[in-house]
């Protein structure tokens, strides 16, 4: 009885000390997280003006296939981490 009372004990704290470790890993994951959304909303603070200035496109297709290029390049930067937040 007292035998199957420590195994259990046993069995118990290393479910406890399994979970401890996720859950730390879990607030690691969330603290990374966290960073790279607030250098993601620093960079579109600090890009706010050149983007708010932005004039509207003429639709001429050329000129709006250009745009579109551009604007996928630096959606890619963005994305993969090219330094667009320097």
């Amino acid at each position: 009885m007292i035998e199957d009372v420590k195994a259990r004990m046993d069995n118990l704290k290393k479910i406890a000390d399994r979970k401890a470790k996720q859950c730390e890993s879990i607030q690691r994951n969330r603290e990374d997280f966290e960073g790279y959304v607030n250098e993601t909303m620093n960079w579109l603070d600090a890009k706010e003006e050149i983007l708010a200035s932005c004039t509207a496109l003429d639709l001429d297709p050329q000129k709006v296939k250009s745009t579109l290029h551009k604007h996928q390049v630096i959606g890619m930067w963005v994305l993969f981490g090219k330094g667009l937040f320097v």
